[in-house]
């Protein structure tokens, strides 16, 4: 499940507003302590904003060319 920045701040907020540890947060949320570190980290950065979800910036660097794909099928069918 993808979540969004104000989904991620209601549950970040109870660190940041309430002081509960991010070792009882993950634990009652079943989300890793690395990764509420990880927002925890951003929200102070960037604000909410911070909290957005973000492409990966090598996302669809490695594309496969259409004549290996041919290829490869090709050695599939001839097997």
């Amino acid at each position: 499940m993808v979540m969004d920045e104000m989904q991620r701040w209601e549950i970040l907020r109870l660190h940041i507003e309430d002081g509960i540890t991010l070792t009882d947060l993950a634990r009652s949320t079943g989300i890793s302590t690395r990764t509420l570190s990880r927002w925890a980290a951003r929200y102070r950065a960037d604000g909410i904003h911070g909290l957005r979800t973000t492409t990966r910036s090598d996302a669809g660097a490695h594309r496969i060319s259409a004549e290996l794909v041919a290829y490869i099928e090709h050695l599939g069918l001839t097997r």
